[in-house]
């Protein structure tokens, strides 16, 4: 007998993938808009800018937001960057907020 299970967290069936993506530009204090992400994405800033950007999560939607955090410590960005990252649990949000700002342009993208 062969099983499978629908691990794609929509209910839309075994094997289908969604690819929620997010890619804006950011001139100012602020925060991107946001999409659910769950399994493996990227996150990544391009760009040429003078700020502070952290990749932040919901658990609710975007009411409340938390710093993706490692090591018990804010992962905080100052410059361009590209890494992979896995969510474990369906429903959750992210989002890149810039906290400071000096200058530039912050080319922000999430994506899987």
């Amino acid at each position: 007998m062969l099983v499978t299970v629908d691990l794609s967290g929509n209910g839309k069936g075994v094997g289908f993938t969604s690819r929620n993506k997010v890619s804006q530009e950011l001139e100012g204090v602020g925060r991107t808009a946001s999409a659910q992400m769950y399994g493996n994405f990227n996150f990544s800033l391009g760009g040429t800018f003078d700020a502070t950007v952290r990749l932040e999560k919901s658990y609710d939607q975007g009411t409340t937001w938390a710093p993706v955090t490692a090591n018990a410590s804010e992962i905080e960005f100052t410059e361009p960057c590209e890494e992979l990252f896995t969510e474990p649990e369906v429903g959750v949000v992210y989002s890149w907020n810039c906290t400071s700002y000096t200058s530039g342009t912050i080319n922000a993208r999430i994506s899987q």
